[in-house]
């Protein structure tokens, strides 16, 4: 296994930018999204060589991460194996864009791996710093060593054609290149103790809220400890109890059946004392024991009171048979049409008025001077001169006057 930290990405592009690369407002989430992603060589994405453990936004606008290769397989040792002699000096991102070619923009980018390369595609994107030393072998070219500056290659290309430079040449070359690199490295070193100090501190806090959970935890577990102890407690009493009772009523009604399987079934109720998945069936034959050995008082009450439920049953669905049925849709309660002959007795001067007998039926056509012509006769004496209908007391007075 093999840590080593680089920069994955430069600083982001502009808010006004709409391309492939990141914008500055977009390498917090890209930091965050890249925790977890594989490590590839090169952008091989059959061969996974390790993790990204840690990614975070430096001081200078740059995303950096925190590589961890592999070190039970083959592919993640040789990769470890090329940071330690600076075959790959280099990181290099690789994500996905979703394009809206309505709008003609990008409108996603994701992250989905970050490999390890000789030389990547953005400029600055090195590999900084590797656990352990760089062992030296003459037999490999230190790249990353190479491209510390621009001046440094042109000599070092320089000394393998031409004569020796000169002095002054020498001295650039000589003074300018560490500085560069010492510079890196103490901008390096400087973010990396500040992600170890933050680090640190969400490990203090990840201590302690682990801790409280734990001792949550171990609440929980005293308390299903105690749950589980009254659970079997329970079961035992319903087991030793009714349950058992009823399988042996059970047996003596059905022996056929069940005399064979008897020694199995007493081992299977034995065994639900001790098991906290056999409560549900542990209830339901307590209740069907229970249900057995209800008296003939229970039972005779419930046939009454099954039968008085059946009665009522029936009065309602005769009621809403009755609510349902049209009005007049029998043939009693239809008005019917009879005629009769007009009555002419003329006995008492009232009796046309005052008749006990039921008044008879007429039809619609027949009015009061055909029904009762004496009646009709008495009125119109009894009107007086002047308009508008007779009074009750002139028409009572007619007795009087006759």
């Amino acid at each position: 296994m093999v840590l080593a930290v680089g920069c994955v990405h430069p600083e982001g592009e502009s808010e006004e930018y709409d391309g492939l690369y990141f914008r500055q407002n977009e390498m917090q989430t890209l930091a965050n999204d890249l925790v977890g992603l594989p490590i590839y060589v090169e952008h091989m994405e059959d061969q996974k060589v390790g993790d990204v453990v840690h990614a975070w936004v430096g001081d200078d606008k740059r995303c950096y991460t925190m590589l961890e290769t592999s070190g039970d397989d083959f592919p993640g040792i040789l990769a470890g194996r090329m940071l330690h002699h600076g075959l790959c000096g280099d990181l290099s991102l690789g994500h996905t864009c979703r394009v809206d070619n309505s709008a003609n923009m990008v409108i996603e980018k994701k992250p989905t791996e970050v490999s390890i390369c000789e030389k990547g595609a953005r400029e600055n994107t090195h590999i900084y710093g590797v656990d352990g030393p760089q062992k030296t072998n003459r037999r490999y070219i230190n790249n990353y060593k190479l491209r510390v500056s621009s001046k440094t290659d042109k000599t070092m290309a320089t000394e393998t054609v031409a004569p020796t430079p000169t002095s002054s040449d020498q001295t650039t070359t000589n003074v300018t290149a560490p500085k560069a690199a010492t510079a890196d490295q103490n901008s390096m070193m400087s973010q990396l103790l500040e992600q170890v100090k933050k680090l640190t501190e969400q490990n203090a806090k990840h201590k302690a809220s682990a801790k409280t959970q734990a001792d949550k935890y171990s609440k929980y577990e005293d308390q299903m400890a105690k749950e589980q102890e009254l659970g079997k407690r329970k079961r035992e009493q319903a087991v030793d109890g009714s349950i058992k009772d009823y399988f042996q009523r059970l047996i003596a009604k059905y022996q056929k059946e069940l005399a064979p399987y008897e020694p199995e079934l007493n081992q299977m109720v034995e065994g639900m004392k001790s098991n906290a998945a056999a409560t549900p069936m542990v209830e339901a034959l307590a209740c069907c024991a229970a249900m057995s050995a209800s008296s003939v008082t229970e039972l005779e009450a419930a046939y009454q009171e099954n039968k008085r439920l059946k009665t009522e049953l029936e009065k309602n669905q005769t009621e809403l048979k009755a609510t349902l049925e049209p009005h007049f849709s029998q043939q009693n309660q239809r008005v019917q049409e009879v005629k009769v002959a007009a009555s002419g007795s003329a006995g008492s001067d009232y009796a046309s008025i005052f008749s006990t007998n039921a008044a008879p039926k007429y039809g619609k056509s027949a009015g009061m001077r055909e029904t009762n012509p004496q009646m009709w006769t008495d009125l119109l004496k009894s009107a007086p001169k002047s308009n508008g209908m007779p009074t009750v007391e002139d028409f009572l007075s007619l007795k009087g006057n006759k």
